[in-house]
């Protein structure tokens, strides 16, 4: 009969513990290979979409071994993403760009996943391949969302390619929700049209609490300081439009205050101090009352 002694039960043991150990963690490396996608880990472009497809967030931070081909990839499975996938795809898209994404970000447009469709369209403008103007206004009908569409005007804005306006004014001769047509108008306004330029110039002097902070996104995205006369009817409102700071005294700046920061970022020179949106003495506000009417008006 062989006897085992202690010390080699105890080696006996410790060895299958260490084996159990390593195999656990063989098995979760494995295992996280096909279920998640480490930052910056560089995989195919077949298990990056199969990410996607799950919904994996992780599949943002991969990074794909042929990034060209990745627009096509994803628009290969788009029918295929929930609104999850979709905007993990956008996102990724956005991240790679390739000649191919412009098109790919297009077709996400159309999606009826809301918040893939925004975003894709308010990457369109930064790709360093935009869609061509023809391409956005042939797919701009196709989009259900007028929020999306809104969007797609605004794109539309910043080409500076002359054949947008005509193609952007056709585009609104359609339009029915309100949103996105003023959205379309202000594109219009930056693209040199008159009677877009005059009916901003309207809406800009007719601005209440209610709507100034979505004028005042207007007025900077077509950037002109001429337009900043639009704003003297704020002057002399006192009225609050928006909480500033962090404190919890609950600071607002007012029309006025927000007159002043528009003109300020639109170019006018007038001697505030800080670079952010603050409340404004009455001294500071003359001072600006008598910059704004010394502009030419748009």
């Amino acid at each position: 009969m062989t006897v085992i002694s202690a010390d080699s039960r105890r080696r006996f043991w410790l060895t299958a513990l260490l084996a159990l150990v390593l195999g656990s963690l063989l098995f979760r490396f494995t295992l996280s290979r096909f279920t998640h996608t480490p930052e910056g880990a560089s995989l195919s472009n077949l298990t990056i979409i199969d990410a996607v497809r799950r919904g994996d967030w992780n599949a943002i931070n991969a990074v794909p071994p042929d990034p060209l081909r990745l627009a096509e990839d994803l628009e290969d499975v788009l029918p295929q993403l929930d609104d999850e996938g979709s905007e993990i795809a956008a996102i990724l898209a956005s991240r790679y760009p390739s000649q191919h994404t412009a098109r790919f970000m297009l077709a996400l447009t159309t999606s009826t996943h809301l918040q893939a469709a925004m975003s894709a369209a308010m990457a369109i403008s930064g790709l360093p391949h935009p869609p061509a103007v023809m391409d956005i206004a042939i797919t701009t009908p196709k989009v259900v969302d007028p929020m999306v569409r809104a969007q797609l005007y605004l794109a539309l804005g910043r080409t500076h390619d002359a054949t947008a306006l005509p193609a952007l004014l056709a585009l609104l001769a359609t339009e029915r929700d309100a949103h996105a047509s003023d959205k379309g108008i202000v594109a219009a306004a930056r693209l040199g049209d008159v009677t877009a330029r005059a009916n901003l110039l309207l809406r800009i002097e007719g601005a209440t609490v209610a709507n100034a902070k979505d004028v005042y996104d207007d007025v900077l995205y077509v950037g002109d300081v001429r337009f900043a006369r639009g704003l003297l009817p704020w002057l002399d409102q006192r009225d609050p439009v928006t909480r500033i700071g962090g404190d919890e005294a609950g600071r607002s700046a007012r029309m006025c205050d927000l007159a002043l920061w528009t003109a300020v970022r639109l170019g006018v020179k007038l001697p505030v101090s800080g670079d952010s949106l603050d409340i404004y003495d009455d001294a500071m506000l003359d001072r600006a009352r008598a910059a704004l009417r010394q502009l030419t008006p748009p």
